[in-house]
Formats: C-alpha cells, sequence, structure tokens
C-alpha cells in the first residue's frame, strides 16, 4: 500500500512536468472565462509602510471575461459598461519559476481614453483571482470572486 502511494506520487509528479505552457495557459484561461465582481481592493504607495483599502472605489464593479479574450468592465459608480480585451502571459524564468501575467484594457468612451491593468496574476482557482498591478508610483492589489 504503501509503495501505490509513492507510485501516485511519481506518476503526478510526471503529469505535470508533462503539461506544455501553452496547456498550463489554457487551463488558466478557461478558469478566467466568466463573471468576476471585486471583493477586495487596497493601494499601497511606493515606500509607504501600509496599504489603503480603496474598495469604496470598485464596491459594485463586474469584469466578465469571454473566451475570445474580449471583455466588459461594468462600473457602477459610473453607470456605465466599458468594452475591452484580456490576455494572459506566461513568463518562465531560469531556475524554472513561472510568472503569470495579466492584462485588462478597456476604453472609457466617456472620457475618450483607456484604461490598463497590466500585473501579475498571484492566485487563480475556479472561483478566486488575484492580481497584483504596479502602477509606477505604488501598487494595487485586486481580489475578485467569480459570479456563481
Amino acid at each position: 500500500m504503501k509503495n501505490l502511494k509513492y507510485l501516485c506520487l511519481f506518476l503526478f509528479t510526471v503529469f505535470l512536468a508533462s503539461c506544455s505552457d501553452e496547456e498550463i495557459l489554457d487551463r488558466k484561461e478557461d478558469k478566467i472565462t466568466g463573471t468576476w465582481y471585486f471583493k477586495k481592493a487596497f493601494y499601497k504607495a511606493d515606500y509607504a509602510l501600509f496599504r489603503n483599502n480603496i474598495m469604496d472605489d470598485y464596491r459594485g464593479d463586474y469584469i466578465t471575461f469571454y473566451p475570445d479574450y474580449s471583455a466588459l468592465y461594468d462600473d457602477s459608480s459610473m453607470n456605465a459598461i466599458f468594452d475591452g480585451f484580456w490576455t494572459l502571459f506566461l513568463d518562465r524564468y531560469e531556475n524554472d519559476d513561472r510568472v503569470f501575467n495579466f492584462e485588462m484594457s478597456f476604453y472609457d468612451h466617456i472620457n475618450g481614453t483607456d484604461f490598463i491593468y497590466y500585473g501579475e496574476l498571484t492566485r487563480l482557482s475556479r472561483n478566486s483571482f488575484h492580481m497584483v498591478v504596479d502602477d509606477g508610483q505604488g501598487e494595487y492589489t485586486f481580489k475578485l470572486e467569480k459570479l456563481k
């Protein structure tokens, strides 16, 4: 019985190592598609000791990611919906670390500008999505949950 556990562990490790980067990206993209709402939002300015809770800026907002890489951002405070797109990137480093970077870009038809979020996807499950975005002056942390 003990040998069976080791065999299963070995086979699982071989299975994980055999997945190509493309297969890994496909599985992550499948998890991203759907409608998400902001559960938490923080901002920490460079050199600040503490981060600020900025959830009021995102409360009631939803983002829907479609399989064709298009997206809709529903901003409840502006009572507007913005069209956009999303992309997931996989960066692999020398020590075989994988970093998933995520980009969302939306066109603000009210102000005539784009707003873009580009950052590291730090956690992704079927129901939870965490992203860290550096804006050059500080760092946003977003935690989203999937609408059921």
